[in-house]
C-alpha cells in the first residue's frame, strides 16, 4: 500500500506521542477492543488523543483511529515506521 506524506506525517505524529510513554506502547500493541481504536470507550486511548491533539490539528477521529492500528503493528513488530512512508 502507498501512502502520502499526510498520512504517514499522521502516524509519525502519534507514533512519537506513544512512543514516549511505556505505558501506551504497552497498551496500544496489544489492545484488543471489540469496538476497536475509533469507538473505544478506554481512557488511555482519551489521554492519548487528548495530548495528542493538544498539540497540533492534523488528526480527524478516523485518521487517528488509522494512526493508532499503524502504530499497533509497528509495536507488534509486523511493520516499521518506514512502511507507512
Amino acid at each position: 500500500m502507498e501512502y502520502n506524506n499526510s498520512s504517514y506525517n499522521c502516524v509519525l505524529d502519534v507514533y512519537n506521542h506513544i512512543n514516549k510513554n511505556p505505558e501506551w506502547v504497552d497498551f496500544i500493541r496489544d489492545f484488543n477492543d471489540d469496538n476497536g481504536f475509533l469507538f473505544s470507550k478506554d481512557e488511555i486511548i482519551t489521554d492519548i488523543y487528548n495530548v495528542v491533539t493538544a498539540e497540533t490539528d492534523i488528526h480527524s477521529g478516523s485518521s487517528f483511529a488509522l494512526s493508532l492500528k499503524a502504530c499497533q503493528s509497528i509495536f507488534k513488530g509486523l511493520r516499521t515506521l518506514d512502511d507507512f512512508k
